[in-house]
């Protein structure tokens, strides 16, 4: 059975060796019981927006197929993804 309600965890705790992020910052949908979509779905203890992001674990060690997570996180204007770290060449 799936958990139905959020885990408040650090980031530090659950990724201890970093993570990565896979794609872009999105709204987490609001559907209907009757399957039409409703807008964005609200955090329902602080009533603010939720956003989704897929992560990758960065440890080595994790176990094939429990890499990667779609985190939820609840923010009145959308999260900023992290600076890209910047790629040099072996020749500079």
């Amino acid at each position: 059975m799936a958990i139905q309600t959020s885990i408040p965890v650090n980031f530090e705790v659950y990724f201890p060796r970093g993570a990565f992020m896979v794609g872009e910052v999105e709204p987490v949908a609001k559907w209907s019981d009757d399957g039409q979509r409703q807008g964005q779905d609200l955090d329902k203890r602080t009533g603010h927006p939720l956003w989704q992001v897929r992560i990758i674990d960065a440890d080595p060690d994790a176990k094939k197929g429990q890499g990667e997570v779609t985190v939820k996180i609840a923010s009145i204007a959308e999260p900023p993804a992290p600076q890209k770290p910047e790629l040099h060449s072996l020749n500079d």
